[in-house]
């Protein structure tokens, strides 16, 4: 089964989905805060595989060069 998490994250509450199956996850507009994504992930025991912007307005950039080093992935 696939589920989909909002989370509302920064000044602006910015939906950042995170979508998983199983324990594969795939991140969407991820924005302001990578620590506690990294966070989260690292609770749920979950497996970043990808990331993916569906725009490229800073708020969701600038932020997310910490969340593919931790983990990994390529944007």
């Amino acid at each position: 089964m696939i589920n989909i998490d909002v989370l509302n994250l920064g000044p602006m509450d910015n939906c950042t989905y995170l979508v998983t199956q199983g324990a594969d996850a795939l991140l969407i507009d991820p924005a302001w805060d990578p620590q506690f994504i990294i966070h989260t992930l690292e609770q749920k025991k979950l497996h970043l595989w990808a990331v993916l912007f569906t725009h490229g307005h800073f708020d969701h950039v600038k932020f997310s060069q910490t969340l593919l080093e931790h983990f990994g992935v390529k944007a």
